[in-house]
């Protein structure tokens, strides 16, 4: 894409990440910028005094050279003080914040870095119009017991399907991966036909970076259109795809049963979506959000996700069955600010009893161990009575055995306490708006 004016710009760009430059280079080089990049702050002065670029990006802890260096440098050569110099930084306290807007730098980005607020920061100070696919989308990729895992849902969108090679390029880097084994969580995921490019790029994306056979590529999707995407391309129709939890958990535990499940208790050791540490105990540089996914004027994500359920223009009634007082509290606390009428009860029985709460349940919280009527035995009664409402499981319980039962009954989630508020309303958002 030509730049306004018909003039190429140059960015230098410094980061020790080959990662984190190489997608700057591609993505920038889209918008015809002239690209030069180096890994240190030694490399880094020689090519701004020789180049002149007209915008520099820069890790504010840079190897072979100490950043100050680097900034004092920089601001006391005639023909390189004045240009626009960027910060990225994994952590950096609030005095230094202070030294450098004294220094006369306004860009300060935390890494891992937002791209989109990335490009327009770039895009003001250069005055080159950058466009961004604007396609509502969540994609989030972890690892967890050398398993890739990644959740994809709203929608696909270009921007970020073409960030996730750069990001599981870091993540087979960090955690020093020889076999990836990739589960793709698309359940909540609305794809049509004017999404092929999208889909063929995101699948391709995965193949080619994790190099990985076919069958260890797992799928949990109930759309029609990705499932016979999939089965038509013979780069893919090796895939396994299922709708069920339950069914890729017994692929997948049956990849590396051991690693997953601990001998003793016999039971999954981690909620399969948490993150482990890096091998390396190195950071992760590359963010799957974007900045403008936070509400306005606040960067708080629970505000995100309120506003969220807020939005779907229904008045919802959620129930919580749990004995815990505590858990009925904070569901009652997370849903607080979004209208939603949240009922509480101590016992499946309890809520068994109240019938206007059965027929205007939108979503059901239900704990498995209680006393009077446990979670079975209620998720046992509603299947008699023929009730749809989506259901989320909330227990410490997490024995294969277990989740495999309670999915059995069409439970939509299970969530392993403690719980945790983002993930809660996260989840909540996923199940609510595959269910309107």
């Amino acid at each position: 894409m030509a730049l306004d004016g018909g003039t190429e710009k140059k960015i230098l760009i410094v980061d020790e990440s080959e990662q984190f430059r190489e997608y700057l280079e591609k993505k920038l080089g889209e918008y015809g910028f002239e690209i030069i990049s180096t890994a240190n702050g030694l490399d880094a002065l020689v090519k701004m005094r020789n180049e002149l670029p007209d915008l520099v990006i820069a890790d504010y802890f840079m190897s072979r050279m100490d950043p100050d260096e680097f900034i004092n440098q920089k601001m006391q050569h005639p023909n390189t003080k004045n240009i626009p110099l960027i910060l990225t930084s994994n952590q950096m306290e609030k005095t230094t914040i202070v030294k450098l807007a004294k220094a006369g730098i306004r860009k300060v980005f935390t890494k891992p870095v937002k791209i989109d607020a990335l490009l327009k920061a770039i895009s003001e100070l250069l005055g080159v119009k950058v466009i961004l696919d604007d396609t509502p989308c969540i994609i989030e990729a972890h690892v967890n017991e050398g398993i890739i895992f990644i959740e994809i849902a709203q929608g696909l969108n270009k921007e970020k399907i073409e960030l996730l090679r750069y990001k599981l390029e870091e993540l087979l880097s960090l955690y020093k991966i020889k076999i990836p084994r990739v589960l793709v969580l698309m359940s909540s995921l609305d794809v049509t036909g004017d999404d092929s490019i999208k889909l063929a790029t995101l699948f391709n994306i995965i193949m080619e970076v994790t190099r990985t056979k076919q069958r260890l590529v797992k799928v949990l999707t109930n759309n029609s259109f990705i499932k016979d995407y999939l089965a038509r391309n013979e780069n893919f129709n090796k895939i396994e795809v299922a709708e069920s939890l339950d069914k890729i958990m017994d692929s997948l535990l049956g990849e590396k049963a051991d690693e997953f499940i601990d001998k003793d208790t016999q039971t999954v050791q981690e909620n399969f979506l948490a993150s482990s540490h890096t091998d390396t105990g190195k950071e992760e540089k590359f963010h799957m959000r974007f900045d403008s996914e936070r509400v306005e004027d606040t960067g708080n994500e629970l505000d995100n996700y309120q506003k969220a359920l807020s939005n779907i223009g229904k008045k919802l009634v959620f129930c919580v069955v749990d004995d815990d007082i505590v858990i009925q509290n904070i569901v009652k606390k997370v849903f607080g600010n979004t209208g939603i009428d949240v009922k509480a009860y101590n016992n499946g029985r309890e809520f068994l009893v109240d019938s206007q709460a059965i027929s205007s349940c939108n979503l059901l919280f239900l704990d498995l161990l209680m006393p009077e009527m446990d979670g079975f035995t209620t998720l046992e009664m509603l299947k008699k009575t023929g009730v749809d409402f989506p259901i989320i499981i909330l227990s410490a319980l997490s024995k294969k055995e277990t989740v495999i039962k309670t999915l059995q009954y069409g439970v939509k989630s299970y969530l392993v306490k403690p719980l945790k508020p983002d993930r809660l309303l996260r989840k909540t958002i996923e199940v609510i708006k595959s269910s309107f």
